[in-house]
């Protein structure tokens, strides 16, 4: 209860539920998208599923190399989410070529990498003690297996009821919105 009344630790929380409901979900789209919609043989469309997860790495690494730069959090939290809207954007929309398409689908999982930095290292400066360090941590990724579950349940299901997988932009804004207020709020 302590833990949970620590608004910082509750915000950290909730970022890692909504940076994991959209980096979970591209992740899952993408391969279903290249395979059911772009015909892609399934060996490259893993190949890439791999790369996405792979670049996402420099991004994690960044964050902590700019956090111990004194780049502050809260900043870094709402860059990484304008940048998520913006290829949010760009990898779900039917104009864009392919190719481009899958450059932002590579920016957002680098770019996005930061937001995972952020939330562990904030967890040790937000906790209330640190005998609460633990605790704080738990709310964490609670939190994120709620967002690994529901945010790739709610894009299929927006993509199946309105029109494709375009129609899901929405949750990925709303989700991309949720973080960056979390990230004001930190």
């Amino acid at each position: 209860l302590e833990s949970l009344a620590q608004p910082a630790s509750v915000a950290l929380a909730l970022l890692f539920g909504f940076y994991v409901a959209q980096w979970t979900s591209v992740m899952i789209w993408l391969p279903t998208f290249l395979v059911d919609e772009r015909g892609t043989a399934p060996a490259l469309a893993s190949f890439l599923t791999a790369l996405m997860v792979l670049v996402n790495v420099p991004g994690n690494l960044g964050g902590g190399w700019l956090l111990s730069r004194r780049v502050r959090r809260g900043p870094l939290i709402l860059a990484a989410c304008a940048v998520m809207v913006v290829t949010d954007i760009a990898m779900l929309s039917s104009v864009l070529p392919d190719a481009l398409r899958f450059l932002a689908v590579l920016t957002f999982s680098c770019c996005a990498g930061v937001i995972p930095a952020c939330i562990f290292t904030g967890v040790v400066v937000h906790a209330k003690t640190p005998q609460h360090v633990g605790t704080t941590n738990g709310m964490v990724m609670q939190v994120s297996q709620a967002g690994q579950f529901f945010g790739p349940i709610v894009l299929a299901w927006l993509a199946s009821h309105f029109g494709g997988w375009g129609a899901s932009l929405w949750a990925m804004l709303a989700f991309a919105a949720g973080g960056a207020i979390c990230g004001y709020a930190v």
